[in-house]
């Protein structure tokens, strides 16, 4: 028991010397940039008066019979341009698109092609050029497409009929 009371004892007292060891002093403080003597004025560096590094003071001549190094070339500078060739011949001339045909009026969906005895394709229709593309529907050659949906018995391959826009073998018994 005494040993679970010290052990408490511990623990709570530790994160109090923690924190005081933590909030104590430096005894060493980190040394700070060179100030300028007391009651002179703070200035960015290069003080007043002097050049940035690497430029003359002011008031500085070179001396007699002194010349700058010639500038180094850089292939763009130095480069005369040169004139563009003239045209030797015209450009092509292309002919003006030919108009394009009026679209043909379409017939609705739902009228048959006059003489065809056929419906008019829906927009559904496969593409085809003979029946075996349109399966139990024909070819309706005139449109280039299936006879989708059918409207008469006259849209199916026999002995398939038409009920509700689509051709469906003939029920047994029904003729």
């Amino acid at each position: 028991m005494t040993l679970m009371r010290d052990l408490a004892f511990v623990l709570m007292i530790s994160p109090v010397i923690l924190a005081a060891l933590a909030c104590e002093p430096e005894t060493n403080p980190a040394p700070t940039a060179p100030t300028a003597a007391p009651g002179a004025p703070q200035y960015g560096y290069p003080p007043p008066g002097y050049p940035p590094p690497g430029y003359p003071p002011p008031g500085y001549a070179p001396p007699a019979g002194y010349q700058p190094p010639p500038a180094a070339p850089t292939g763009y500078a130095t480069a005369q341009p040169q004139p563009y060739p003239a045209p030797t011949a015209a450009p092509p001339s292309y002919p003006p698109p030919a108009p394009s045909p009026a679209p043909s009026p379409t017939p609705p969906p739902t009228a048959a092609p006059a003489g065809s005895g056929m419906a008019t394709p829906g927009p559904l229709a496969l593409p085809c050029q003979s029946d075996a593309v349109c399966g139990t529907h024909h070819c309706n050659t005139q449109y280039g497409k299936c006879a989708f949906p059918c409207q008469t018995a006259a849209d199916c391959v026999a002995p398939n009929q038409c009920a509700m826009g689509v051709c469906v073998p003939q029920l047994p018994g029904t003729h």
